[in-house]
């Protein structure tokens, strides 16, 4: 069929929850067909798992009400293939599950035993079968022939995008304009499709605001909760101490810490691996395990170091053919471990496995998630399952990585058995044979746990820094909170010879940014300000007068201010909740790739600085990428935007993030093209400017107003003739000062989002206030 005799798909820049529901007269029979499955056949069957039951019911309830995209969230390991198998087998027509990479692709076949499925990856072009599934990359690759009219695989690309059910498998990978635009495309060519997303990424689904942009959440199952059902096994955590720091290895804009060449990898390595032997020889047996490594050359080193230490070990890195061969040699227990780079994160389904070695380190959420219950699943007769982790002890706090606890949600655990959270207002005692303990119990004296319970704050560094981090969260325990006043007042009292603190707070300004304590943890000097601004969740270049304020009281009575530092984690919060506009996302598309009108560059350069001027500090922000611009066009970040535009600037360490060079360009971009009058950019000059009696449309009596708003200022406490504290001084309800400025006529042309020392004079003098 030519590709004229169909609709041309959409170009969809947002979700797919945007697709409008089915009326109830239009439910397809397929709906009505599962109806009848999951009620008569696959519930009563009673092999099913709770939430596996749960997720049904709601499933099906969500179709016959006309929702068309939904997802559901499960543990890893709790069995999100079985759920899609049933709801496969009873929906029936034609079925799609779009995978993020091949290791996936084959589970799923296998799940199937190869009967009646085809695949489309690197390594399949198996087109014609009623069960297809198929990569995402593979998916990319058809949707361009199906928009670009390419007649050789049209044919294959209609086939794909006109299945009657579709699965998104690990969704949160496609939660971008480009993955959800594809995933729409199913919908808009067969209007009466279905999708159904699944991920087991406990919380990173909130934080990727997936209900928004994806579609509702059907039904969830926590880790805990996984736990709890003995569908997943409490394990033991053993952490091996390396002696070495993280502080000057580079995180990867994915989380994962690239290694300093400085950090002895095999010393390090050795202490895991003897370990991991010493636990054998406690268990005695070889336990059968999966190494997580940090790269290829990394992996390779460690299996020649396993070989030198007699544990028999094989490598799998992506592309590697023989993997079912070395995981059934790792089952029968020929190998002790398999070393693997960034293949057994997802969608390894290996419920025998014995545990596994973590020298590789990240700080995603989404791959601690998904990596560290990779042992945990359960079947009959297996034993706790270990988890043993390469701990750099000597890195600082605010840098170190996750581990295996944080994925499980408890501040204290046991190496021996995990304290794990169970369902809100749910008791349990202490005596629970599974070990499962509710949040916030303390264990009694004697409780059967393999070794002492210890905190995990004391496996890092806790520098100055991070124990401002922790003062601002509420987190630092009350006798370490006076220790850290009482450490800065002593410091400060000496420095300035018994007369702290200053009653002048302008000295203490001055005092603040300049002002350096020496760090005897980390052995670096850490200024006021910066203590200051990790206390309150903000650049030490955005820290206003009410900070300083709230933290001298700090120091004076040992009593924190949480006025702003609501403010500021409400702020920063926004970031949890990215939203893009479809239209401004194809402008902003046109613009990254040259595309764009000149009328449409007018549009998108107001647009751009309508939504940078949501925040009136950006200028004086030392970290760009992480500030959050929040409009009714787009929510996020401003790296987010510079990806959006394609401005971001290549940084030393080839990554692309938004800096002061990104920001120029922004700019440069909206000062010439932002001033058409058809987008009021520039209003008539009249209605800016101060009549000759001294009045404006807007502001009244010019003088009386702009006098009335530096006292204001100055009842605060602020020194109005500061220009680094007014620049981001804000007016309640009309903005920053250089807004007024803008609206007086007074404003100078390319000076961005900040006053200037002639602006800030002038709006003085006009208050009648000496400059």
């Amino acid at each position: 069929m030519a590709l004229a005799e169909v609709e041309r798909p959409k170009v969809l820049y947002r979700r797919p929850v945007d697709i409008p529901p089915l009326d109830p007269s239009e439910t397809p029979s397929n709906v009505r067909r599962l109806s009848q499955y999951v009620y008569n056949i696959a519930i009563p069957n009673g092999d099913l798992r709770r939430g596996q039951v749960e997720a049904l019911r709601e499933t099906v309830n969500a179709f016959q009400q006309g929702i068309r995209v939904g997802y559901v969230e499960q543990a890893s390991g709790y069995g999100k293939s079985r759920y899609m198998q049933e709801i496969g087998r009873g929906f029936g027509g034609r079925i799609v599950y779009v995978t993020s990479g091949e290791t996936t692709s084959t589970n799923i076949f296998e799940k199937y035993e190869g009967r009646g499925v085809g695949r489309i990856d690197k390594d399949h072009r198996e087109v014609g079968y009623e069960i297809t599934v198929i990569t995402m990359q593979n998916l990319q690759s058809l949707h361009r022939a199906l928009r670009s009219g390419n007649t050789s695989r049209i044919d294959d690309a209609l086939f794909i995008f006109r299945a009657d059910l579709i699965f998104a498998d690990e969704v949160h990978h496609y939660l971008t304009p480009q993955g959800l635009g594809i995933l729409a495309t199913f919908l808009y060519i067969n209007p009466q499709s279905y999708m159904i997303g699944a991920s087991a990424t406990e919380g990173y689904n909130l934080v990727k605001n997936s209900e928004q942009q994806f579609g509702k959440c059907l039904h969830r199952v926590g880790l805990s909760e996984a736990v709890e059902e003995e569908v997943l096994i409490s394990p033991h955590v053993l952490f091996v101490k390396t002696g070495a720091s993280l502080d000057s290895s580079r995180i990867t804009p994915s989380g994962d810490f690239v290694f300093d060449p400085s950090i002895p990898l095999r010393a390090r390595d050795q202490k895991l691996l003897e370990s991991y032997l010493k636990v054998c020889e406690r268990e005695g047996r070889r336990l059968r395990t999966v190494s997580y490594l940090s790269s290829i050359d990394h992996a390779y080193d460690y299996a020649e170091l396993c070989e030198a230490m007699r544990i028999p070990c094989e490598v799998i890195i992506d592309g590697t053919k023989n993997r079912d061969r070395i995981y059934e040699r790792l089952r029968q227990g020929q190998l002790g471990t398999v070393a693997t780079v960034n293949t057994a994160v997802e969608s390894l389904d290996l419920p025998w496995l014995d545990g596994t070695l973590h020298s590789a380190q990240t700080r995603s959420m989404r791959v601690a998630r998904q990596m560290f219950p990779r042992s945990m699943r359960n079947i009959p007769g297996k034993s706790a399952p270990w988890i043993i982790q390469a701990v750099d002890e000597k890195t600082s706090w605010h840098r170190r990585p996750l581990v295996a606890p944080d994925i499980l949600g408890q501040t204290r655990f046991a190496n021996g058995s995990i304290i794990v959270p169970k369902s809100a207002g749910e008791d349990i005692p202490i005596s629970h044979t599974g070990k499962v303990y509710s949040v916030g119990v303390d264990l009694a004296e004697g409780t059967d746990v393999d070794v002492e319970v210890i905190d995990i704050r004391s496996l890092f560094k806790m520098g100055i820094l991070d124990r401002a981090v922790l003062l601002g969260k509420g987190l630092l325990p009350q006798e370490e909170v006076e220790k850290f006043r009482a450490e800065i007042n002593e410091l400060l009292t000496r420095k300035f010879e018994g007369e702290w603190p200053p009653s002048s707070y302008r000295v203490y300004i001055d005092i603040a940014g300049r002002f350096k304590l020496f760090d005897e943890i980390t052995n670096q000097e850490v200024s006021l300000a910066h203590i200051a601004g990790r206390v309150f969740d903000t650049g030490t270049q955005e820290l206003r007068a009410i900070h300083w304020h709230a933290f001298q009281d700090f120091l004076r009575t040992g009593k924190l201010s949480q006025i702003d530092k609501q403010e500021n984690t409400e702020r920063n919060n926004g970031l949890n909740e990215n939203f893009i506009d479809p239209e401004f996302a194809e402008l902003c598309d046109k613009f990254k790739t040259g595309k764009i009108s000149e009328n449409e560059k007018r549009v998108l350069a107001a647009t751009l600085r309508s939504v940078w001027e949501t925040r009136s500090d950006t200028v004086f922000v030392s970290n760009l990428g992480n500030i959050c611009l929040d409009h009714e066009m787009f929510r996020g970040s401003a790296g987010i935007l510079g990806r959006l535009l394609g401005i971001n600037i290549a940084s030393r360490v080839g990554s692309y993030q938004f800096s002061s060079q990104s920001r120029t360009r922004l700019f440069e971009f909206i000062n010439q093209y932002s001033e058409g009058e058809e987008l009021g950019a520039s209003q008539d000059k009249k209605a800016k400017e101060v009549t000759s009696d001294g009045t404006h449309p807007e502001f009244g009596d010019v003088g009386a107003f702009l006098k009335e708003v530096f006292e204001d200022a100055q009842r605060k406490g602020i020194d109005i003739r500061d220009l680094t504290v007014m620049t981001s001084y804000r007016v309640p309800s009309i903005g920053r000062l250089s807004t007024i400025a803008q609206k007086l006529g007074i404003r100078d042309r390319n000076n961005y989002n900040f006053i200037t020392k002639r602006e800030l004079s002038v709006l003085l003098m006009m208050a009648g206030i000496e400059a």
